[in-house]
Parts: structure tokens; C-alpha cells; sequence
């Protein structure tokens, strides 16, 4: 968009997995938007693991009870 007449660039994570071959699976100990933010520029399958705010247990229950 910035450079029209130019050929288009790659994103360095477009460089670092463009010989790669497989899904790509990101998992984080933040919400799963935060590394869904570069989906646009994963080649192929790419699926995110996170916690979506609850941390350290699966349930917002079970995360009271880690916390009393």
C-alpha cells in the first residue's frame, strides 16, 4: 500500500517459515489474541493455544480457588 509500484515485501515471519512445511500451532500464556495478531501473515494452517484470562486453571472457578 505504501509503495505501489515496487514489488511487495514479506514479513520476517513470512521469511523464517516460508521452507517450512506443517501447521504452525503459537501457545501462550495470554490470551489467545495476542498471538492470533499474525495470522494474517502465517503461510498455511496456524492455530493459537492460550488462556483467555484464566492462567493457571480452566474455569474461573477453579482459578478462585487457586487464589484463596
Amino acid at each position: 500500500m505504501l509503495h505501489p509500484t515496487k514489488p511487495a515485501k514479506t514479513s520476517h515471519i513470512e521469511n523464517c517459515l516460508k521452507n517450512r512445511h506443517g501447521p504452525v500451532v503459537a501457545a501462550t500464556d495470554y490470551m489467545k489474541l495476542y498471538a492470533d495478531q499474525i495470522r494474517a501473515f502465517m503461510p498455511g494452517r496456524y492455530s493459537v493455544l492460550g488462556t483467555d484470562g484464566f492462567g493457571r486453571s480452566d474455569t474461573r472457578r477453579s482459578l478462585d480457588i487457586f487464589l484463596k
